[in-house]
């Protein structure tokens, strides 16, 4: 379920993070999602894994003991949507970065993810799948 307040919530961590360094542990594509989801719906997804990793050697550990990014998305969001053109404000989605896949999050025309110095926007075509902020 979405919160009543759903909207101004998202747009508030959001504009938090047009402004914020990427920051493993803190402002990475996991914690970001996380935030957008809790914004969303009030449940923090992550919560049993927020503290395990402070530095990328340590968040590739953690996905590899979890099955991987897709794997753990998919645990705590439940089965993919049909289409990434399904997704609405606040749904998570997976791109790549490099060589790596990252996550994202559908702010509606455009996908952002954490950058160097802010938010990146990706379009739509550059999502390879989305999951329901909401779960199943």
């Amino acid at each position: 379920m979405r919160r009543a307040d759903w909207q101004s919530r998202m747009a508030e961590v959001m504009r938090e993070a047009r402004s914020r360094p990427f920051a493993w542990g803190e402002h990475d594509c996991v914690t970001f999602a996380a935030a957008c989801v809790e914004a969303v719906t009030g449940v923090d997804r992550i919560a049993d894994v927020r503290t395990a990793w402070a530095d990328e050697r340590q968040a590739i550990r953690l996905l590899v003991s979890g099955g991987g990014l897709l794997q753990m998305v998919q645990e705590r969001l439940g089965p993919r949507l049909p289409s990434v053109l399904l997704a609405k404000p606040g749904d998570v989605g997976v791109c790549m970065q490099g060589e790596r896949p990252a996550l994202c999050v559908c702010g509606g025309v455009n996908w952002h993810m954490p950058a160097r110095d802010g938010l990146a926007t990706l379009s739509f075509e550059q999502v390879l799948g989305a999951w329901s902020c909401e779960g199943s």
